[in-house]
């Protein structure tokens, strides 16, 4: 079975069933959702902390708001099938999002 890639072994330690690798292509504009629904999977997007900060010049020249406006800081736990994938942070203009982590990520878990 190992020679079909159904199990691993793994010296010292014992045979483990092989899990399926998910492919995931970068392009321009990759999407968890997308990538992982495309190989019959199921993506979540967990919040797992949200919180109020000023924007630095960095997050104020690409949200293009000035320097020192409120921003929303999200963090947020991507899974596929229950394993987790990745985190990322998401900085939002405050003014523009207001009630973001209330409504989209904790009520939709979108991904």
């Amino acid at each position: 079975m190992a020679e079909t890639s159904v199990v691993r072994t793994e010296q010292a330690r014992d045979t483990f069933a092989q899990e399926e690798l998910i492919h995931y292509p970068i392009a321009r504009r990759t999407r968890f959702p997308d990538t992982v629904c495309t190989q019959e999977r199921e993506p979540v997007g967990d919040l797992t902390e949200a919180s109020e900060d000023r924007a630095n010049f960095r997050y104020a020249l690409a949200l293009k708001i000035p320097a020192g406006a409120p921003v929303l800081l999200l963090e947020i736990l991507r899974q596929a099938d229950g394993h987790a994938m990745s985190t990322t942070t998401q900085v939002l203009s405050k003014d523009r999002f207001l009630n973001i982590a209330e409504t989209y990520y904790r009520e939709t878990r979108s991904g």
